[in-house]
């Protein structure tokens, strides 16, 4: 009896194939969030269809776990090739959801809810609940969904917001679609579609972020069935038909109307994966360079740091905002598989982020999805500086075919896991056959052929990435450290010839191991507010003063508690001076702060709350002063977190101007903090 794998077990054994130190059961069910149990269940699957095709079984080894020998690599590579993967595949709901509207947005014929039920599994009953929450998350968008009797399930509403919606969804389901768990209609229209736009990604030396060529030609490949006509401005028409896109858009898809080939061009501009340096020069897109520039400095301002290379961030943003503001305007909408992780690994950067991107906000006129926050929460991370002693070790390579901020937050992530490293490079997936320099460790996101010192990770990496990146680049560093052949040599009387090589394998591995933990799943940016306030660092103050007296009263037990040399202060208030009330972050609440070099030497904060409002100028009237010390770009990224969610809201200010008693306050941001 031959047996099938589902996707689950699939997705086990690809993990697995690519893995060359043990994991224990404990880690493998942590790393695919299923239960120990689970995990037995689907090895025991995974065993019934190696010993079908005639392949060892995996076998879980006592206080190690499991790995694969390279007799079972190789026959399950060959094997996999040919694998059925739709096989007991479940839906879950919300997959469900987005597979009954896409198909409804792309659809070259009327569906009903049988179509449903035969691409879903599911029963009759199942669907139906499904459609109210079809309903639901379509009424987000402004978008109605209807139903006649001869044409079936129709959406209604804006034709740009329907395909933004389409393309949102529909990169979540691309690999289902991909792998053929999914059925699609007009495959042969599709690849025939995907084909033109790879040739017209290679005649523009671009990389697009992976899936988004095929979720083009998805849903063009039922473009003839839709009458819908879209509607572009002539300036729009003008900038559009400018560029190399367009060119090659009418080069390839002459088969399309004008208005087609436009909104073809938007999505090859609005999708490129940016890589650095960036050969556009500034003054091509005033717009976009004038909002990166502000995006930066708004930021900045917010989180209290500086940027070494502030030019090279500026580029960077500039390059996004660019293919961005395209998107924004016609509801082109790149989902970012990677938002959850990145609200849960980085979360004060990602609050601080969103913050710094109201200011986008408000200057483009249409609000900015966390998608895309994520994606800038990205390119900042990348940027930060660690300030990590770094060795010359050995040399590693970053490959990731998901964005260049994602390979910078990678690069600072491995930067910070292995300080010893000489070199950390980054590429694109498409660069790598070319490169020629030999690299001691690749890490990727996607699996690469024949490349043996190849670690596959997340785009944002779990416990088990770093532990396999720590392992693997200890070894590398082993090999200067620690002479295992003289160890061997000492061994060799002692053990059979046959057996040297597990045991100089068994050694390594040891070796990496007994230094390799588990991280924290969190950035650390250092302690919250919480930490720092105490009676000696709240001031409630009912006397009335200037604002150079107050910044001087804040600072003064920072100074004796030598946190901040004496110009530190002065440097506040020369900079109110010279840029006038700049440290406002709400209309009552100032956070005073300078930079590092102006003479801060610990961490450190005051918070002042003042009964007689401090005038800065006729409009600017402050009853709360934060004075805040940092020392580097990341440790006090917790503290301005915690600012934010407190004063964000004007009724949590109102309650902190109100406090009579400094363990009022106290309590005040405990329940804010929910602490």
């Amino acid at each position: 009896m031959l047996y099938s794998l589902d996707s689950r077990c699939q997705d086990i054994l690809l993990y697995l194939l690519y893995l060359d130190e043990y994991i224990t059961i404990q880690d493998l069910s942590l790393e695919k969030n299923i239960s120990k149990r689970s995990v037995y269940y689907d090895l025991c699957k995974i065993n019934d269809w190696l010993q079908s095709h005639d392949i060892d079984s995996i076998i879980v080894e006592r206080k190690k776990g499991i790995c694969l020998s390279e007799k079972q690599r190789q026959a399950i590579i060959k094997l996999l090739q040919n694998v059925s993967v739709n096989s007991m595949y479940l839906f879950s709901p919300m997959e469900r959801v987005k597979i009954i509207i896409c198909t409804i947005l792309k659809r070259s014929k009327p569906v009903f809810i049988e179509d449903f039920i035969n691409l879903c599994h599911v029963s009759r009953n199942t669907i139906i609940s499904d459609l109210k929450v079809v309903v639901t998350k379509l009424q987000e968008s402004n978008l109605i969904l209807t139903y006649e009797n001869k044409e079936g399930y129709v959406i209604k509403g804006d034709v740009i917001r329907k395909r933004s919606v389409f393309f949102l969804m529909f990169t979540n389901l691309a690999d289902l679609y991909k792998k053929k768990i999914i059925p699609l209609d007009n495959e042969e229209k599709i690849e025939e579609l995907y084909k033109r736009l790879k040739k017209a990604e290679s005649e523009l030396h671009a990389d697009y972020v992976s899936g988004v060529l095929f979720s083009i030609a998805v849903f063009f490949a039922s473009l003839s069935s839709r009458s819908e006509v879209l509607i572009f401005s002539i300036r729009d028409k003008i900038e559009i038909s400018r560029t190399d896109e367009y060119k090659l858009v009418c080069k390839y898809f002459g088969d399309f109307n004008e208005s087609e080939q436009y909104y073809l061009s938007l999505h090859l501009l609005g999708s490129r994966l940016q890589t650095i340096p960036i050969t556009l020069m500034k003054e091509s897109d005033e717009e976009s360079y004038t909002l990166a520039k502000a995006l930066v400095a708004e930021f900045s301002r917010i989180a209290c740091v500086e940027f070494d290379e502030i030019e090279e961030i500026e580029q960077a943003l500039f390059a996004h905002l660019k293919t961005s503001l395209y998107r924004y305007r016609y509801g082109i909408q790149l989902s970012n598989p990677m938002l959850n992780d990145i609200k849960t690994q980085y979360p004060e950067l990602f609050g601080i982020t969103k913050k710094a991107c109201e200011y986008l906000e408000q200057q483009i006129g249409v609000p900015i999805p966390d998608g895309e926050v994520a994606y800038i929460t990205l390119h900042f991370g990348g940027y930060i500086e660690d300030n990590r002693v770094r060795k010359d070790n050995l040399n590693i390579l970053i490959v990731c075919p998901n964005g260049i901020s994602t390979s910078n937050m990678l690069r600072k992530e491995v930067r910070t896991l292995v300080p010893h490293a000489h070199q950390i490079d980054v590429i694109s997936l498409s660069k790598y056959n070319s490169l020629k320099q030999i690299y001691n460790v690749v890490i990727s996101t996607v699996a690469i052929e024949g490349v043996q010192n190849l670690i596959i990770v997340h785009p944002i990496l779990t416990d088990n990435d770093r532990v396999m990146i720590l392992r693997r680049c200890m070894i590398n560093e082993f090999k200067y450290n620690v002479d295992i052949q003289s160890m061997l040599d000492i061994a060799k009387p002692y053990i059979d010839a046959k057996n040297l090589d597990k045991y100089k394998q068994d050694l390594i591995n040891y070796l990496s191991t007994i230094n390799a933990k588990p991280l924290v799943t969190t950035q650390n940016y250092g302690y919250g507010i919480m930490s720092y306030l105490n009676d000696n660092h709240i001031n409630i103050i009912d006397k009335k003063m200037s604002w150079q007296d107050a910044i001087h009263n804040m600072g003064e037990i920072l100074l004796e508690e030598n946190c901040i040399e004496k110009r530190y202060i002065e440097a506040i208030i020369q900079k109110n001076m010279t840029l006038g009330p700049c440290m406002f972050i709400t209309d009552k609440v100032v956070l005073a702060h300078a930079k590092i070099e102006d003479g801060a030497l610990n961490l450190g904060v005051n918070l002042g709350i003042f009964h007689e409002p401090i005038i800065f100028t006729e409009n600017k009237k402050c009853e709360i002063m934060i004075f805040l010390v940092a020392i580097d770009q990341e440790s006090h990224l917790k503290i301005l977190n915690d600012i934010m969610t407190i004063f964000s809201d004007k009724d949590n200010i109102n309650k902190i101007i109100k406090c009579k008693e400094k363990q009022k306050v106290i309590d005040v941001f405990n329940e804010i903090l929910d602490i």
